[in-house]
């Protein structure tokens, strides 16, 4: 599988709309930073930490170099094809899609936080040990936020081989979920059991509020419950449709 990934992200990293997506991301991640400093009264570091986190706008981006760049072209050349003819099984190169979408994923992220992180110091915005924790932590569940979204959104592709389709669900769900969530907040039950706390943006911010209050296994708890849930089913729903796919595409 090792030599699958490896392929996988060579050809994933020679993509031009891969490169655009993540600079475009990268540029509009720094300028909300300048952005922000020039229209805060004070700038410190907990300033900095509502002005550098990425907008959804930026998530967005993110998600859609991810999705075009592990399955952007797989459907119409016959990629996965030729790779299931040369012994590898479909279990496998689901999961191996998935860990590609992992290492783009968070080796993007890893650049926008060392660059955000470089800015607050250049821009005189230290932080303290608890600006900084906060700072990487919330990081770290966009990412594991947006690994959500991709993987969800991989498995509509799985299920119906479009990428138009997949790319209009993408755009959905990561900017308007919060909107979605608000409506749901509307209805009776969803409001008096605050079924919303309970998708996985819902499981990963109460993990992040745990992390921060210094409830380590009750936040671990929490983030093991969503990932497993959300990105888990997701990726086991995955391998069970494209089990019993015609590769005739």
């Amino acid at each position: 599988m090792s030599k699958l990934i490896r392929a996988d992200l060579r050809r994933i990293l020679k993509k031009v709309n891969v490169w655009v997506l993540f600079i475009i991301s990268a540029l509009l991640s720094a300028s909300a930073v300048f952005t922000g400093k020039s229209l805060a009264p004070k700038w410190n570091g907990y300033v900095f930490l509502t002005m550098g986190i990425p907008t959804s706008g930026i998530s967005l981006l993110i998600s859609l170099a991810v999705l075009l760049g592990v399955f952007g072209d797989d459907h119409k050349s016959g990629a996965l094809s030729t790779v299931i003819g040369r012994g590898f099984s479909r279990a496998k190169v689901v999961f191996a899609k998935f860990l590609d979408s992992v290492i783009l994923l968070f080796g993007m992220f890893f650049v926008l936080t060392v660059m955000d992180f470089v800015l607050s110091i250049i821009l005189g915005a230290p932080m303290t040990a608890l600006e900084t924790k906060a700072f990487l932590l919330e990081h770290f569940i966009n990412a594991c936020t947006i690994l959500g979204y991709v993987t969800l959104s991989a498995l509509l592709l799985y299920l119906t081989n479009s990428m138009p389709l997949t790319i209009i669900m993408t755009v959905v769900t990561v900017l308007m979920s919060s909107t979605l969530k608000g409506l749901l907040n509307t209805m009776f039950l969803v409001k008096r059991y605050n079924l919303t706390r309970y998708d996985l943006s819902g499981f990963l911010r109460n993990a992040y509020s745990d992390f921060i209050l210094g409830m380590t296994w009750r936040g671990i708890i929490s983030f093991v419950m969503g990932m497993l849930i959300y990105v888990g089913g997701a990726l086991l729903l995955s391998q069970l449709i494209f089990n019993y796919k015609e590769l005739d595409f």
